[in-house]
């Protein structure tokens, strides 16, 4: 595989975290290295993050995956992003 990069999902939980979800996808735009794909549980926000999630588009070409399971745990809602995503790594 030199020379050619793998793709790559980055997964993760949140609940009732807009704000954090706001800079977090603005440090994301900072890495030298973008995922392909982010894949986000959301537990159930009532504060305005699922409505961002859903709406929110990045500028470049990485997909965002955004679920949501009321009420899971942590676990459970890396675990359903982990199943959700498409690539290996």
């Amino acid at each position: 595989m030199r020379g050619q990069q793998s793709k790559i999902s980055l997964v993760t939980t949140v609940l009732n975290d807009r704000d954090g979800c706001i800079d977090f996808f603005a440090q994301m735009k900072n890495q030298t290295r973008l995922p392909d794909e982010i894949v986000i549980v959301d537990g159930g926000s009532k504060d305005g993050t699922w409505e961002f999630l859903k709406s929110y588009t990045f500028d470049n070409d990485i997909q965002l995956v955004a679920i949501q399971d009321a009420g899971c745990n942590v676990a459970r809602g890396r675990n359903i992003a982990i199943v959700n995503a498409t690539n290996e790594i």
